[in-house]
């Protein structure tokens, strides 16, 4: 999915998602729903079906941003930590939900069930 900035756009607040997928920041721990790269991304920058948490990349579907401090690796730890410290609350069909509070921001961790198996499908801050 190409990204075209608005208009007169600031560059350093509107940003434009790398073409290359990024890898998860230290890996992702056995224990927890897995986060494959493709969502990972997908928190991070968006694509064609919304995301794009990373500060400077919500304008890319109107989303809420983590804080500007919050760095990839910030964002991945506290997914983890919401995980670890909240229940996965079942939302109806394959969804289930996980909330928490890291550092004073409120996240909503989603995790999706396929073929029997869950996965986080998305992260983002309220």
């Amino acid at each position: 999915m190409a990204f075209v900035h608005p208009p007169g756009a600031d560059t350093s607040r509107f940003k434009i998602p790398p073409e290359r997928m990024s890898e998860i920041p230290g890996g992702w721990p056995s224990d927890v729903p897995p986060l494959r790269v493709r969502e990972w991304n997908h928190i991070l920058y968006g694509d064609k079906r919304g995301g794009g948490h990373l500060t400077g990349y919500g304008w890319t579907h109107d989303r809420p941003e983590f804080p500007a401090d919050w760095t990839p690796q910030v964002i991945r730890d506290a997914t983890e930590t919401v995980l670890r410290e909240n229940p996965l609350i079942h939302r109806g069909g394959p969804v289930y939900r996980s909330d928490g509070t890291v550092n004073g921001v409120s996240l909503l961790v989603y995790v999706t069930r396929k073929q029997g198996n869950l996965y986080i499908s998305g992260v983002f801050p309220t």
